[in-house]
């Protein structure tokens, strides 16, 4: 389960905008301060890099559940529509160009952090029986939903003790963004996979995201477990 250099270099490049995108907001109360923007987007950048890592590692974890290899890149596309009109000659970010966009033009009130794209693969050392089959719609499912749920999870935890913190924000928001099915992200492959799964996962992930927010620690708790027990039945699917 190792992070090579491509996605060390991916998760580094999110997360300077993820910082950027989180900050936006945050150069100062009243008057525009730049010590205080470079820091909050300092901070951001912190622990976007550390989500992004949990995010990454909880994928991979389940990928070697069904004898499968995950990798990660920015999501980065030719064809933006069906016409192929509108089909470029290079690849180019989508993921930070959208997110950018959307930070700019609703002056930091969209909040978007759909940047990296999961490929899956067969491990070389697959056992026999896997091999001689295709990676089923439903194990690419279990593996794209792992990474937003559990980062989701960790998000309703740490807002058990520091609620409503750059913390919780910032790992709600990637957990979220990573679960809209638009372009490579994980919530196509988890839509395609299997939709059942996937609403099921939304459905959580929009009802307890409010429930962050609020910072009741009551309710905290109860989405925390109800979270874990997800996490559990999506261990023990196969």
């Amino acid at each position: 389960m190792k992070i090579d250099k491509e996605e060390i270099k991916a998760v580094l490049l999110a997360s300077v905008v993820l910082g950027f995108v989180l900050s936006f907001r945050k150069w100062g109360d009243e008057e525009f301060s730049l010590i205080t923007g470079l820091l909050n987007w300092g901070l951001y950048f912190l622990i976007s890099i550390a989500t992004w890592f949990v995010y990454i590692l909880a994928q991979k974890v389940m990928a070697r559940r069904h004898d499968l290899i995950t990798s990660h890149h920015l999501w980065r596309q030719k064809k933006l529509w069906f016409s192929k009109k509108l089909t470029l000659k290079r690849e180019i970010p989508l993921g930070i160009i959208l997110s950018v966009i959307l930070t700019f033009i609703s002056f930091g009130y969209i909040k978007f952090a759909g940047m990296l794209e999961t490929k899956m693969d067969l491990r070389k050392d697959a056992r026999l029986t896997k091999r001689f089959r295709r990676t089923t719609e439903l194990e690419s499912a279990l593996v794209a939903v792992s990474g937003p749920m559990f980062v989701l999870f960790l998000s309703s935890l740490i807002s058990i003790y520091l609620p409503k913190t750059p913390f919780v924000e910032t790992m709600y928001v990637i957990a979220l963004s990573s679960l809209i099915p638009i372009g490579l992200l994980d919530g196509v492959k988890a839509a395609f996979g299997s939709l059942p799964l996937y609403l099921t996962a939304l459905l959580l992930t929009l009802i307890i995201i409010p429930v962050l927010i609020s910072g009741i620690v009551a309710l905290t708790v109860i989405a925390t477990i109800i979270l874990f027990l997800f996490l559990i039945f999506l261990f023990i699917m196969k």
